[in-house]
């Protein structure tokens, strides 16, 4: 049937298409706006069969089954199609149909609506809840393990305490006994629990009595641990002697302390074994792979092992007699008295410090300090053990430079779509609309309208191309694959042939082209090199103001070829100038002017593709003026 031409022009640009179909499936009508969705032109389907169009259907592609189907219903079909659209990939549409009996005779009438960005989005929810459930169910499992390793851990604890062959003794912060373990009553010689609430000071003999409550206090008041010999008591009353380490409970210093109490009756008369003893702790000492600090209270290095000699890189001559403070950088709010203090009220967890080597070189340390006492509970000296941790702490910033990454490729994909998406947009816009005016009214036209028409096309094209390019090139720029092959040129003829191509897309802003050194050769890559002039020009014509000239000036400067860009437009404000050549960058005084942001990032690697250099002067409402420099060709035909 013939289209009324307004009415057409209204469903041009539609969210439906509209198809009428004879009972065969013949198309005898078809909307213009079909074209945007499945890529056909309405003279291209009129004739044609709707099953040509469809790949799946639940009525089938026979429009006799539709008929069928609408007779049965008595009213219109809701139902949803697969079409295949012109470039071969499949398009969803939301399809109503009904059959027309106003004409003699009988047509199908469908209305198409894409859904195909619908389908998108219900996948990913669907696709999002069920990651959701996923990591609940870990989440939940991660809780189930956590809490076995927690009552595994207790029981281990238990066990431990249990079938240690020293006595141990948990008390009060008061000194009373609360729980005692099995060695404690074969030690001593009491029942289980016979010594539940009494004083844990009954099992020292009274002569001792204030050197253990003083070590008692230092645990309960200054969370110090104390070691020190003692005589104890047994239920029988026999004495012998006994090594006692007194220690605050971990994590809550009002929980009370934790006494472990050894005999060593025999210890007095085991010299031997005491020597073998030092030696054994010296080899510890000396084999440990954590370097291991003695220091004295004023912080002065007293010893040190060969694996703190390995971390400092001095001598162990220049280490010993050393102030502490010399080999570490103290953080900022940080001194060593302050440290020192946190260190004597035993309150300093592990924490982190610097060193700096002898050669400069930094590392990352993790320190555990303990304050040595003698018997009486006065600190002696401190011992610091100090884990190197640069390793670990370069893999932890590469780790975070790689989530930052992800994070800024995150950002950058988002902005490219919906940057490029708009570009696109608007010349196909305008590329539909004059092709719809020349369709329409081709025959109101004289040659030159038609003419005129023919060149906005060709122009929108030529742009889009531009587009691609700049896209192309960006994700080859972002894959690190771009690569320059550079061969000699002659600057002056290439830059001539260059800018006479931009003069034919843009006649009305002019290109003013002037050469100091027409012999001038530099090796280039010809597309790229293209692109750098292309990019320049192209901004400098955009930012300036219609018939506002571009200047291109190509001189030679010592063993470099110079290229300046200059126009008289809007200029570039201060602010923006350090961001300029970042991608998806615009000035803040761009306003509507259309523009992707990729072109001076892809300028500026190139440019150093070449080992040359790109720079800028520019000033708000004067003008702006890019320099490129470019090694010239020597004799051998290397860039020097």
């Amino acid at each position: 049937m013939e289209a009324d031409l307004p009415l057409d022009a209204m469903l041009q640009f539609s969210f439906e298409f509209i198809t009428v179909l004879l009972p065969d499936g013949k198309i005898t009508y078809q909307s213009p706006s079909s074209e945007l969705y499945l890529g056909y032109s309405p003279d291209e389907m009129i004739g044609t069969g709707i099953g040509d169009y469809i790949e799946s259907c639940e009525y089938g592609c026979d429009p006799g089954a539709w008929e069928s189907a609408l007779a049965q219903a008595c009213g219109p079909l809701h139902f949803e199609a697969i079409f295949r659209h012109a470039q071969g990939f499949p398009v969803f549409v939301e399809c109503y149909t009904y059959l027309d009996t106003s004409q003699p005779e009988r047509r199908l009438i469908l209305h198409g609506r894409d859904v195909g960005e619908v389908k998108t989005l219900g996948s990913l929810l669907r696709e999002r809840d069920h990651e959701l459930a996923r990591s609940d169910a870990e989440l939940k499992a991660l809780i189930i393990q956590h809490v076995s390793e927690l009552e595994a851990g207790k029981r281990r604890v238990e066990s431990i305490l249990n079938n240690s062959s020293d006595a141990i003794i948990l008390a009060t912060p008061e000194g009373r006994i609360c729980q005692t373990n099995a060695s404690f009553d074969q030690l001593f010689g009491y029942l289980p629990d016979q010594m539940y609430d009494q004083p844990l000071i009954l099992t020292i003999v009274p002569e001792q009595w204030r050197a253990f409550s003083s070590a008692l206090r230092a645990a309960t008041e200054r969370g110090q641990r104390s070691r020190l010999d003692v005589q104890a008591c047994r239920i029988n009353g026999d004495n012998f002697d006994a090594d006692v380490a007194i220690a605050p409970l971990p994590h809550d210093p009002d929980a009370g302390i934790v006494v472990s109490l050894r005999d060593i009756s025999e210890r007095k008369q085991m010299e031997n074994a005491l020597r073998e003893n030092e030696r054994r702790f010296r080899g510890l000492f000396e084999s440990s792979n954590d370097a291991v600090f003695i220091i004295s209270l004023d912080h002065i290095i007293l010893a040190a092992n060969p694996r703190a000699v390995d971390l400092l890189g001095y001598p162990i001559e220049e280490i010993v007699g050393s102030p502490a403070r010399r080999f570490t950088i103290t953080e900022e709010g940080e001194s060593e008295e302050r440290l020192l203090a946190l260190q004597l009220s035993g309150t300093v967890p592990i924490y982190e410090r610097r060193f700096r080597r002898a050669n400069g070189e930094i590392r990352h340390t993790e320190i555990n300090i303990a304050i040595i006492s003698d018997a009486g509970g006065t600190p002696l000296h401190i011992q610091s053990i100090v884990h190197d941790i640069t390793a670990r702490k370069l893999i932890e910033n590469e780790l975070r430079q790689s989530l930052a990454r992800e994070q800024e490729l995150g950002i950058l994909r988002a902005r490219f779509v919906s940057i490029v998406s708009h570009e696109f947009r608007t010349p196909l816009a305008t590329i539909q609309t004059t092709s719809d005016a020349l369709r329409y009214y081709w025959d109101k036209m004289n040659p030159e309208q038609i003419e005129a028409r023919f060149n906005k096309i060709e122009a929108q094209i030529k742009h889009m191309v531009m587009l691609l390019e700049d896209v192309l090139t960006f994700g080859q720029v972002q894959s690190n694959t771009l690569t320059a092959k550079r061969t000699p040129i002659n600057l002056d003829e290439f830059c001539q042939v260059v800018l006479d191509d931009l003069r034919g897309i843009n006649a009305a802003s002019a290109v003013m082209y002037e050469c100091s050194d027409p012999a001038v050769e530099v090796l280039a890559d010809k597309k790229l090199l293209r692109q750098i002039i292309t990019n320049l020009v192209t901004n400098a014509r955009k930012y300036s103001p219609n018939g506002s000239p571009v200047h291109v000036r190509l001189s030679q400067t010592g063993t470099a070829a110079v290229i300046e860009f200059a126009d008289q437009g809007i200029g570039i404000p201060e602010e923006d100038q350090t961001h300029l050549f970042e991608a998806f960058h615009r000035a803040s005084n761009t306003g509507h002017i259309s523009g992707t942001g990729l072109g001076l990032a892809i300028t500026k690697h190139a440019v150093e593709l070449h080992n040359g250099t790109i720079a800028v002067k520019s000033a708000v409402g004067v003008g702006s003026t890019f320099t490129i420099t470019l090694p010239i060709k020597t004799i051998q035909g290397i860039d020097p």
